[in-house]
């Protein structure tokens, strides 16, 4: 039987590796450099799965261990600087937020309070989720991962240790199949659920257990002095080479998150008798220090730069990037030195501990609650910019139906009006085509009549046509044709956001991945041509006029945080606004296939002009109010002034009728 290692001696090159992670992390949130910086969160997982297994290990090996002295150090450790930071990320988010955004902090407060931020911002990808970088405790989700671990792993560890006492192989055996299936589960759900792989622990879980297997594993044998050093070497040009290689396009964790891990591992591992001379450059005294201050720079960085970057009215300079990281610098130390420090050291009573975490979690708890439940206070604001901010928390309640699969039925505009008659009009489109409704509801409460409309967020009116995201798309769209065919719809308004489903390339654009269901070989915009040419023709054929909407102006920047920004510190709203020759490109490609199809039975609108009022901009604000909601959807201003791009729509519709 193996005795358990139990050494605990310091190791700085430990501390090094902190500062290989942690600067990575900060200069990629700061937009500087390593394309491929998170991985530095990775290697903290292997580092801390090491440090804690040891010093856990150790103390049941020596009968000493308890898990309410295991919490006091915890607490000790991540409580005072992380209470001082959600301290300070209340106040700031309280001056710097718009109402909406400062209601949904109001949640990542308590998510934080009560440990469980990552699930919290595993549900914020969704299609109108806000920016994630625009999340102020978004960098909280890496420590709710470690106390969702340590809540865990001491009782399995007691378990092995009461069941196998110090036999190591059959501790490790159990440790080894766990990490597998943790990893094994990250890799299946980096392609099918990549944002709970990317927050939660079922999927991060290997990380630490790599460092907790490094804890307890002593071989028979030591390794040769040279091959340690060539490890160690390799692993840290493993480490470069993913910061640099990786971007965030990368499908991680998953396999990718392999080498880091692996390299850091090795890193500790090839050190733990004599140090190599790689350990030796991690042992520098500069690099011990940035690494002793790793925690508080990771926790004061990412307020710093989401403040920053959410009160700008354009992209951040370079000077004032680098600001961003010595201000978070500068705060660190003084974190460290001040408040890390002084509270792992003193001498404070464990019950006095306990009560000061419960009576601290229970007033950031009621601090979130209070936060949500007021709407964000908006009266920080005055009017005017409150009228900018207000366009950004709109909702389309069309985007709410989803019974048309179910019930074959589809919602009416207005929503409101259950008494009127309805048209045989349909309204049929993605996002686009639900925020676009506030013009087709003025109308129809001019006529006192309704229309249906068929809208769904990224399902563009494309029969066979789906993006990766939504196959659902196909169902629904033969569902939305069927439904024509069935009420003998005469008239039908497609509205996407067609350069979402094209391959155009741009600043604003991200390619999609679009396929016609008939052929998935085709690329994406041939898919486009080939599902947009099947939908006129068989609409044509049943005698519906059609009317396309082109897309409209696409912002670089958010129009209501941007507008309410530019007048609270002095810049005029109205000349804001996206160059119009960046529209025509990224529209170049939808634009021509609508042309090239054209028809007597189809009528192609332009909501451009609405847009400029001059030949170079297509502008974000008219008379005091956003146009937009976000970046490519319109407000609901925006949308009722294109009201009169669909009046010859019910005008036409009403003289036909009157002719039957």
């Amino acid at each position: 039987m193996t005795q358990i290692h139990t050494s605990t001696r310091y190791r700085p090159e430990i501390d090094g590796l902190r500062a290989l992670a942690v600067l990575p992390v900060v200069l990629y949130h700061a937009a500087l450099s390593f394309p491929g910086g998170y991985v530095g969160v990775d290697i903290f997982f292997v580092i801390s799965g090491f440090l804690i297994t040891t010093i856990v290990q150790k103390q049941l090996h020596q009968g000493t261990f308890s898990i309410r002295s295991f919490w006091e150090r915890r607490i000790r450790r991540i409580f005072p600087a992380l209470t001082v930071l959600v301290l300070f990320t209340i106040a700031g988010s309280y001056y710097f937020l718009y109402p909406e955004a400062f209601k949904d902090f109001g949640k990542e407060v308590v998510a934080q309070a009560i440990l469980v931020s990552n699930f919290y911002f595993a549900q914020q990808d969704g299609y109108f989720a806000a920016p994630s970088e625009f999340f102020p405790l978004l960098h909280t989700w890496s420590l709710a991962v470690e106390e969702q671990f340590y809540f865990l792993f001491p009782f399995l560890l007691i378990f092995l240790y009461k069941r196998h006492g110090d036999n190591t192989r059959i501790i490790l055996t159990y440790l080894t199949v766990i990490a597998l299936l943790s990893f094994s589960w990250s890799i299946y759900g980096v392609a099918h659920s990549p944002s709970n792989t990317f927050f939660l622990l079922p999927a991060r879980a290997w990380e630490l257990l790599c460092g907790s297997i490094l804890a307890i594993w002593k071989p028979r044998h030591s390794w040769p002095a040279i091959l340690n050093e060539i490890l160690s070497w390799f692993s840290i040009a493993t480490i470069l080479a993913t910061l640099f290689l990786y971007t965030a396009e990368t499908p991680f964790p998953g396999l990718a998150a392999l080498p880091p891990c692996l390299a850091a591992g090795l890193i500790i591992f090839c050190n733990r008798e004599q140090a190599t001379s790689s350990a030796k450059l991690l042992s520098a005294k500069p690099v011990v220090y940035l690494g002793k201050i790793s925690y508080s720079f990771y926790l004061w960085h990412w307020p710093i730069i989401v403040f920053a970057n959410y009160s700008s009215t354009g992209e951040l300079s370079l000077t004032t990037k680098i600001f961003l990281v010595l201000a978070s610098f500068l705060l660190a130390c003084a974190s460290y030195h001040f408040i890390e420090t002084p509270y792992r050291i003193r001498e404070i009573r464990r019950k006095t501990i306990f009560r000061g975490f419960a009576t601290v979690t229970s007033l950031f708890l009621i601090s979130g609650v209070i936060i949500y439940i007021g709407r964000g206070w908006p009266d920080r604001f005055s009017p005017d910019v409150r009228q900018y901010a207000v366009a950004g928390g709109e909702r389309s309640k069309l985007l709410k139906d989803d019974g048309l699969l179910d019930k074959q039925t589809l919602s009416t505009i207005p929503l409101d009006d259950s008494t009127s008659e309805i048209r045989p009009i349909l309204l049929w489109g993605d996002s686009h085509a639900a925020y676009t409704a506030p013009a087709l509801e003025a109308i129809c409460k001019q006529l006192h009549c309704r229309i249906y409309a068929s809208a769904k967020a990224t399902v563009p009116p494309l029969l066979h046509g789906f993006s990766i995201s939504k196959p659902i798309a196909v169902d629904r769209n033969n569902a939305t044709l069927e439904f024509i065919k069935k009420h003998n719809i005469k008239k039908v308004i497609l509205i996407g956001r067609w350069d979402f489903y094209t391959n155009t390339e741009g600043e604003a654009h991200k390619p999609q991945s679009f396929y016609d269901n008939r052929n998935k070989t085709l690329d994406t915009n041939q898919a486009f041509e080939s599902c947009l040419k099947d939908t006129l023709d068989k609409l044509t054929a049943l005698g519906v006029e059609i009317y396309i909407l082109k897309q409209i102006p696409y912002q670089h920047q958010d129009p209501p945080r941007i507008l309410a920004n530019s007048l609270r510190f002095g810049i005029g709203p109205d000349s804001l606004g996206t160059p119009l020759t960046d529209h025509l490109a990224l529209q170049q490609f939808p634009n021509t296939m609508f042309e090239k199809y054209i028809h007597p039975n189809i009528t192609i609108i332009d909501p451009t002009p609405f847009f400029t009022r001059n030949s170079k901009t297509c502008y974000m604000a008219e008379n005091g109010h956003s146009l937009y909601r976000d970046k490519d959807h319109i407000s609901q201003y925006g949308a009722r002034k294109l009201a009169p791009l669909f009046e010859t729509i019910f005008s036409t519709e009403e003289q036909s009728s009157q002719l039957e």
